[in-house]
């Protein structure tokens, strides 16, 4: 059996799969409960499985208790599971992450040793978990780690597929499983798994088609346990609601591919720097992957190109996208991480080598991580000098926050800094392996500590105010909106009830308008931002500011009868 030494102890398989589960889920978890959830997405996700279990209705995703159309159910199902076993809280809406994080660690195990050797495994782990994004996001209540796994489960059994495929005795085994994952994966974010998956699988039967025929039995046999899998609610949501999930889920694509939503734009290479930077330290070895080696085995020349393929299509499909933001070309972390993880196992036997180019590569994303990190203690204790150059909406939200950023901070990239150099030093000698479990395992360690400390911070200064105004309403019998501004915060934060709401029965859209304008038959409470606080308290005088909170104000209107 492969043999793996670490720290002078043997491991299989069986027993770093073991300490890879204990740690990842461990470290993962570690900070959970200290940040708000961010606005929009993280937040948007939370309310929505909150919802859920208030009204019982498990079947229809909602927002402000009415039908969601963007995604389907499956990622709730895991939140609402969370919330019945540790409560409606940041943590709660966080923790499937945690676990798919691991699962994913220990898939990459599973395979990596299954087309290479149980050492190339421990690279890509190292690669994905150390890595900042990457790593960062297995923290969070976002539905796109989930949606990876199963993408990259399911792209990973078509190549278990295609490796076993012996002329005509075929066996279909993988291609069932591939279907099922990918059924998952429509099931967690909708249609846009099946639009990754299947131009992937066509584009490698294109390179391989000398090798491989068409197969059409495996199609079939993908697309009927596709529709069986994705099919267990979209056929349910068919007959009940008719085929509006998929009108709207289409609608909602072409927007995102022909207009910046709400202001998220960016120009076409947005993603390339996305994931340059945030892929740290793996991004540093990518471009060394181009070329093939000459000792390469056919397993590791066929999953290499399922995963360029898979990195190419996310960069195509996300730059073309108008709205630019970072999580959306996630997926193109795994891949990112196996040829980062390509690269350094090539390193270590030697046929490779630790070039010019990627020295200069390391010490500039090393220095741009590092000084990042300083400067964010450096801003912190030097927030009233930075004031004046600022704009105004972002004074409010600075101003009289009492957030502490202790100098003993700058001890962490100060560690990591002399840790680049020595990994540096040991990478010119050639000694890849230590520099490798070095570099990656410190990187593991300097991302829980920065999220640990100074992520919580980063949110406060962002929608502390706007979080603190929507607690002080919590389960109040009363209309709570934004003005000027769009947010799921004030949902869940203040803890909605499911109730009919008879003054809002006219289109979402124009909700803000009656609110302001009609008379109403509950209280009513808005939430400003503060730089408009003036402007508001001049155009609708029947309001009245009663709170203000770091950049935000609450104004509120009486019952009118």
């Amino acid at each position: 059996m492969d043999q793996l030494k670490l720290f002078g102890i043997e491991f299989n398989l069986i027993k770093l799969s073991i300490v890879t589960a204990i740690v990842s889920t461990a470290v993962f978890y570690l900070g959970l409960d200290l940040a708000y959830l961010f606005d929009w997405d993280e937040v948007n996700f939370a309310e929505a499985s909150r919802e859920m279990l208030v009204s019982k209705d498990y079947l229809k995703v909602k927002i402000n208790y009415e039908p969601f159309w963007e995604k389907p159910p499956l990622f709730f199902w895991l939140q609402i599971l969370s919330y019945k076993c540790f409560g409606v809280n940041e943590m709660a809406a966080r923790l499937p992450n945690v676990l798919f994080g691991t699962i994913t660690l220990l898939f990459i195990l599973y395979i990596g040793q299954s087309i290479k050797n149980l050492k190339f495994a421990f690279f890509w782990t190292l690669c994905l978990g150390g890595s900042l994004l990457p790593h960062f996001y297995y923290k969070t209540g976002l539905i796109d780690p989930v949606l990876n796994t199963f993408i990259f489960i399911s792209i990973t059994f078509l190549y278990k597929y295609y490796q076993r495929y012996e002329g005509q005795n075929k066996k279909h085994f993988h291609i069932l499983l591939s279907g099922f994952f990918a059924g998952l994966a429509t099931l967690t974010k909708g249609p846009i798994a099946i639009l990754i998956i299947v131009p992937c699988w066509i584009a490698f039967s294109f390179i391989y088609k000398k090798i491989f025929k068409i197969d059409f039995i495996a199609v079939i046999i993908f697309i009927l346990i596709y529709i069986l899998s994705a099919g267990s609610w979209f056929l349910y949501d068919l007959a009940l609601h008719g085929p509006q999930f998929f009108f709207d889920f289409l609608e909602y694509q072409i927007r995102l591919f022909e207009t910046k939503d709400a202001g998220h734009g960016g120009p076409f290479y947005y993603h390339f720097i996305v994931l340059f930077l945030g892929t740290f330290p793996s991004s540093i070895f990518i471009y060394k992957s181009i070329r093939p080696q000459a000792n390469d085995c056919a397993e590791i020349k066929m999953f290499k190109t399922w995963m360029s393929i898979l990195l190419i299509w996310v960069l195509i499909i996300f730059s073309i996208v108008q709205t630019k933001i970072v999580h959306y070309s996630s997926l193109a972390y795994l891949p990112i991480s196996f040829l980062s993880a390509y690269v350094l196992d090539h390193l270590d036997i030697k046929s490779m080598h630790f070039t010019k180019i990627l020295r200069y590569i390391y010490i500039g994303l090393c220095s741009i991580f590092i000084f990042t990190l300083m400067g964010l203690t450096i801003v912190g204790n030097n927030l009233d000098r930075i004031m004046p150059y600022i704009k105004e909406e972002i004074q409010l939200k600075l101003s009289g926050q009492n957030i502490d950023w202790p100098l003993y901070e700058l001890i962490i990239p100060s560690i990591f800094m002399m840790v680049c150099i020595f990994v540096y030093r040991h990478f010119k000698r050639g000694q890849v392996r230590s520099a490798t479990y070095i570099l990656f395992g410190s990187s593991f360690v300097l991302i829980t500590l920065v999220y640990t400390l100074s992520f919580h911070k980063i949110i406060q200064y962002s929608q502390g105010g706007l979080v603190t105004i929507s607690k002080s309403l919590v389960n109040k019998d009363a209309y709570v909106s934004t003005f000027g501004f769009k947010s799921y915060a004030h949902y869940f934060y203040t803890n909605k009830p499911d109730r009919k709401e008879s003054i809002l029965k006219i289109e979402p859209e124009k909700r803000p308008y009656n609110l302001l304008r009609l008379k109403v038959d509950k209280e009513v409470y808005m939430i400003v931002k503060s730089h408009r606080s003036s402007e508001f308290e001049k155009k609708y005088d029947q309001f009245t500011k009663i709170n203000e909170s770091f950049g935000f104000s609450l104004f509120y209107k009486p019952i009118q009868k």
